[in-house]
C-alpha cells in the first residue's frame, strides 16, 4: 500500500482521529528507501531492526499509533480494516464472502485500568474467573492477570 494517495492517507488519518488519535504516523518503503515525515527520527539501527522485525518489503507501509495500548490497538485495528478495503478496491486482495474464517480470541486481560474511575475494572464482566496460575498477580500486578473468558469471531465480527 505504499502507493496510497495523499487523500487516502488523510482518510485513514481521519479515521484514526475519530477513535481518539492525534494523528496517524506512517513509513512507506519505496525503492528500498523509507519515505515519511517521521523517518528523520529513526537511526539506521532502528530502521534495520524495524525492517527485520516487521519484514518490511518494497511497496509496504507501516502505520504507528501513539496512545495507551488498548486505544492504539483499536486505532490500528480500524486502520487495518480500512487498508484492506483499499487493497480490495485496487484488486490486490480478494475477500470471498462465502469463505468463513472463525477465530477464538483467548487470554484476555481479566481487568483494565479505567482512567475515569482511577482503578482497575472488569474487562468482560465481574463474574469472570482469573486464570488459576495468575491469581498470585492480583495484588502485585493486576494488569497481567488473564481472565477465563473467550470470544468467537467470524470474518472479523464478534459473535
Amino acid at each position: 500500500l505504499a502507493d496510497l494517495t495523499q487523500g487516502e492517507l488523510r482518510n485513514l488519518e481521519d479515521t484514526a482521529k475519530t477513535l481518539g488519535a492525534k494523528g496517524l504516523a506512517f513509513i512507506k518503503c519505496e525503492g528500498g528507501e523509507w519515505k515519511s515525515p517521521i523517518v528523520k527520527f529513526f537511526s539506521d539501527e532502528e530502521k534495520a531492526a524495524l525492517t527485520e522485525a516487521l519484514k518490511v518489503e518494497d511497496g509496504d507501509i507501516v502505520f504507528f499509533a501513539a496512545s495507551e495500548w488498548e486505544r492504539a490497538c483499536t486505532i490500528l485495528g480500524r486502520v487495518r480494516l480500512d487498508a484492506a478495503q483499499l487493497l480490495v478496491k485496487r484488486g490486490k486482495l480478494t475477500i470471498d464472502p462465502n469463505d468463513y474464517k472463525f477465530l477464538w480470541v483467548i487470554e484476555f486481560p481479566l481487568m483494565i485500568f479505567d482512567e475515569e474511575a482511577g482503578r482497575y475494572v472488569s474487562s468482560h464482566h465481574p463474574f469472570t474467573s482469573p486464570v488459576v496460575e495468575d491469581i498470585p498477580l492480583l495484588d502485585s500486578d493486576p494488569k497481567k492477570v488473564r481472565g477465563q473468558h473467550y470470544d468467537l469471531v467470524l470474518n472479523g465480527v464478534e459473535l
